[in-house]
């Protein structure tokens, strides 16, 4: 055989397999990732009515305790308050004194 045939012959297998091998170098980048989150709260479980149980009526005052459970989730470091405002529809004031409304005969029973 020719010895140019042989020589281009030899350059078109290196220029063939040259082709299947190409590499691309890997590039690297820094950059941030930001998100404002706003402050935040919800009441997650509602309260329910609060029940204070059965009192024999008295001239004299009568303590009654009741408690309630809910929840308050807020978003981190979200200060929040609870409070338990009289309701103004029976006669209630901003410092804490109202009446209830009696569920047996209807009538308004005074609390602070």
């Amino acid at each position: 055989m020719n010895k140019q045939l042989i020589a281009k012959l030899a350059l078109v297998a290196m220029a063939a397999g040259a082709v299947g091998v190409s590499q691309a170098a890997t590039a690297t980048a820094n950059f941030q990732v930001q998100m404002t989150i706003t402050s935040s709260c919800a009441v997650t479980t509602a309260p329910t009515n609060i029940n204070l149980g059965s009192v024999v009526a008295t001239t004299t005052a009568v303590n009654q305790n009741g408690s309630n459970t809910f929840k308050v989730n807020c978003s981190n470091k979200t200060p929040f308050t609870v409070g338990l405002t009289p309701s103004a529809a029976n006669g209630g004031t901003n410092v804490g004194t109202g009446f209830m409304l009696g569920a047996a005969n209807g009538g308004l029973v005074p609390y602070t």
